[in-house]
């Protein structure tokens, strides 16, 4: 599917943004964490208190994020009651096999809470938006079925992170938005065996791009340690009200 014309909800919300429509950076971000914290808060907590492993699948996005912790770049990580470990994934279009591949490698003990998240570039704007929308959609519903129906794990999916203004069209926020939209549907449809981590309210302005301070650069999406930060203080709690 090809998007020739602009829909029209796309032309008003692009006169609202370039029209200045913003808000305070620092506000913005406190709203987000407040709106994620009352979203997890809305699913049943079954908490039990107990020590639990984490096999966190991603790129280099989810790297970063165990190098912010203090990573060796080999061991699981031990933080609190949880033992994390990283486990790198390919590329699409082999993201899928390289998922069945980590869940048939894992030794049963290790088959507790899988977190997936398909890295900034893993999305498109311009005309392939709408395929590649298509395309991530199929990637989430078979993530589930690998990690949930065949080998019994609880899933934590990261929504879609922003990338920087330079890189970012209208289309790109209207695949973000339909994406992270669509991946609240699907874990109101299996509320037992998973969860969505919103990553994408902490880290996004008005433009739906990165907040400009807490990307290594104007051409760089990747995140620095602020960024990191927001995500430690939501995801933890979010790990103890849940696990």
């Amino acid at each position: 599917m090809k998007l020739k014309r602009i829909p029209i909800f796309l032309l008003i919300f692009a006169i609202l943004v370039f029209c200045g429509c913003t808000k305070n950076e620092s506000e913005q971000i406190t709203i987000s964490e407040s709106s994620q914290e009352d979203g997890q808060d809305t699913k049943d907590v079954s908490s039990t208190g107990e020590e639990r492993y984490i096999v966190m699948m991603g790129r280099s996005v989810m790297q970063d994020w165990f190098n912010h912790w203090g990573w060796d770049g080999e061991s699981p990580m031990r933080l609190d009651r949880y033992t994390l470990e990283y486990e790198e994934l390919s590329p699409p279009p082999y993201i899928i096999d390289s998922v069945r591949g980590i869940m048939n490698e894992l030794p049963e003990n290790k088959k507790d809470i899988v977190f997936f998240k398909l890295c900034f570039d893993d999305f498109e704007g311009d005309d392939n938006a709408g395929s590649n929308l298509e395309r991530n959609k199929k990637y989430i519903e078979d993530v589930y079925n690998i990690v949930v129906q065949e080998h019994g794990a609880k899933l934590i999916i990261g929504n879609a992170l922003p990338k920087v203004i330079a890189q970012t069209d209208i289309y790109l926020v209207w695949n973000h938005q339909q994406y992270n939209s669509w991946l609240n549907d699907f874990w109101e449809e299996h509320p037992d065996d998973m969860t969505v981590f919103n990553m994408y309210d902490l880290v996004t302005n008005d433009l739906g791009a990165t907040y400009e301070d807490l990307t290594i650069s104007e051409d760089d999406s990747h995140l620095k340690d602020e960024a990191y930060n927001f995500f430690d203080n939501v995801f933890f709690d979010m790990l103890d009200n849940l696990y």
